[in-house]
């Protein structure tokens, strides 16, 4: 009696223990409701897929990369520039672009990091350091020209937002004229560059892993999704490499609350683990956003939001959302075994280094200004007693929610609900995907993908001050250099443009205009009559060169003519 007791106690501890690691070890798990969950094969693969990805960029390794850093007075900018360029698989392809919010005395991000990348300290600029932009570079600093520095007084700093929306300037396209030659003959076309495909947002105290680049662009990749944002919190810098409680462990952000007027906050991440995929999550983060720079071209940072910190980042995930975009939280490196092989995942390919220890200060708060930009939140996100009158509404300018997916739809996708002040995200860490038909969007998002901020300047009524107001803070361009740019762009065939401002004055060396497409076929025909009549002058001058009769023709005249005497 006794022994079949403890066989059934043995039992049933067996089998908890089985189970139990079963669910731990098991891939795709979710922690909910203080559960690990397994998440449904129905909201892993979707039948309802996402637009997929609208090229292959993600796949080459010349795809460029724009990294995007506001720094306040960050001493580690530095060796996040290094660590970035140094990790990459291909750095030339990496571009950096970067606010700092400086005092005189403290250390200049590019200098420092020439520094330490020529391991030398008595290193010089070329030109005298101050505020302003300049476009000054250390003689023999690797990967001078793939940075761009706006510098700021640190005085003049109103908060994270304000300083993410200076980095307009990095987001550019080009039209290049190139010239390809293959066996004599000489095809001219021209070629647009998409200067910067993908568009990163991190912190200024932000370390990688090796081959960040190559992994990061495979990750958006298997989103399948070409409105995949990845964002999430970086995890801490002493676990980089880890396999976090044995299960490859990761942040995962699903829970937020209202701390005010206009003002949603992120909490703290929750966790998922064995993903063998990314998965969809309901909230965006500012210290990790990974994807396609049209998003920084249709959603931009707003610069009326000043010392925001609380809602910076539920009012641009809303703003996002609405215009299309989906957040992914991207997994973690792991061993997983299918058909019996080990196979390892790439995995997650940042590492934050959290703490405050290179930050000289904080800047000032204007609370007058803080509560304008609470204000402004709160008619973007209906908040109760908020203004939402069509003046208030037209006021956000360029910077307001999107029409692709309502923002009613969004508030019970996240379970973050301002309209009614309520909360509730115990069931939102398995978040399905909500389809949308891009067959209305595709083309515009195509025309931003090729033709970058000139697709905007087309589509916009500059005789609108609210748009006007918008294109001018993207382009930097006065009232008569866009309606001159437009001008310009509309009396050609095509919009394959781009804008290089120097000094404030738009049109350059740097500009290029397509030509009509008759003139371009005329010019194809041309230079496709010129090189086949060369190649066949040449083709007959080596035939004959090359014929029995023409050698014997020249060794006839060759050969000394006989004299009779």
């Amino acid at each position: 009696m006794h022994e079949g007791i403890f066989i059934w106690f043995l039992s049933l501890f067996w089998l908890a223990h089985v189970f139990g690691e079963d669910i731990w070890h098991q891939p795709n798990i979710v922690l909910q409701e203080g559960d690990w969950k397994v998440i449904p094969s129905e909201i892993l693969y979707p039948r309802q897929k996402p637009p997929p990805p609208y090229d292959d960029q993600y796949k080459r390794n010349d795809t460029k990369i724009m990294v995007l850093i506001a720094s306040y007075r960050e001493t580690r900018c530095k060796d996040t520039l290094y660590n970035f360029f140094t990790k990459a698989a291909f750095p030339n392809r990496v571009f950096i672009g970067v606010v700092q919010q400086n005092e005189k005395s403290d250390p200049d991000c590019y200098v420092e990091y020439c520094k330490r990348i020529m391991e030398n300290d008595q290193v010089v600029p070329e030109k005298e350091l101050s505020d302003d932009e300049k476009n000054w570079r250390i003689k023999d600093c690797p990967f001078s020209d793939n940075i761009k520095m706006f510098r700021m007084n640190a005085r003049d700093a109103k908060g994270p937002v304000y300083a993410r929306a200076q980095q307009k300037g990095g987001v550019m396209q080009k039209l290049s004229i190139y010239v390809y030659t293959y066996t004599y003959i000489y095809i001219f076309f021209f070629l647009i560059v998409d200067n910067e495909a993908f568009c990163m947002q991190i912190d200024a105290h932000t370390d990688v892993v090796e081959n960040w680049d190559v992994l990061m662009l495979l990750e958006w990749g298997m989103c399948d999704n070409e409105f995949a944002i990845i964002s999430t919190y970086p995890s801490n810098i002493r676990d980089i490499g880890k396999n976090t409680n044995q299960h490859w462990e990761m942040p995962h952000l699903c829970e937020a609350s209202i701390v005010g007027h206009g003002q949603v906050r992120n909490a703290q991440a929750r966790a998922a683990a064995n993903l063998q995929r990314p998965i969809v999550a309901p909230l965006w983060a500012a210290g990790l956003s990974f994807g396609r720079c049209h998003a920084e071209l249709r959603v931009p940072n707003d610069p009326h939001l000043k010392h925001v910190f609380n809602g910076e980042e539920f009012s641009r995930g809303s703003r996002l959302w609405t215009h299309g975009y989906d957040f992914l939280f991207t997994k973690a490196s792991m061993g997983w075994y299918l058909g019996g092989m080990p196979r390892t995942l790439i995995g997650f390919a940042l590492v934050s280094v959290n703490d405050n220890l290179g930050e000289l200060g904080s800047w000032h708060m204007d609370e007058r200004e803080l509560e304008e930009s609470n204000q402004r939140m709160a008619t973007l996100l209906q908040f109760p007693g908020s203004d939402q009158s069509p003046e208030a509404i037209a006021k956000l300018n360029g910077y307001g929610l999107g029409n692709i997916r309502s923002f009613e739809l969004y508030t019970k996708f996240s379970g973050v609900n301002t309209i009614l002040q309520d909360v509730d995200m115990t069931t939102k860490c398995i978040a399905p995907y909500l389809y949308w038909n891009d067959s209305q969007t595709k083309n515009d998002i195509l025309d931003l993908i090729h033709f970058g901020k000139n697709a905007l300047v087309m589509k916009m009524d500059l005789d609108n001050p609210n748009h006007l107001t918008f294109l001018r803070h993207i382009t930097n361009l006065n009232v008569t250099q866009l309606h001159l740019l437009k001008q310009r762009l509309l009396s050609a065939s095509s919009i394959k443009r781009q804008i290089d401002v120097k000094n404030g004055v738009p049109f350059g060396n740097r500009l290029f205009i397509e030509y009509d497409n008759s003139t371009v076929n005329r010019w194809y025909r041309y230079v496709g009559i010129a090189a086949v009549s060369c190649n066949l002058v040449l083709l007959i001058g080596c035939l004959v060169t090359r014929s029995k009769r023409f050698k014997t023709f020249l060794k006839k005249k060759a050969k000394p003519e006989e004299h009779i005497v």
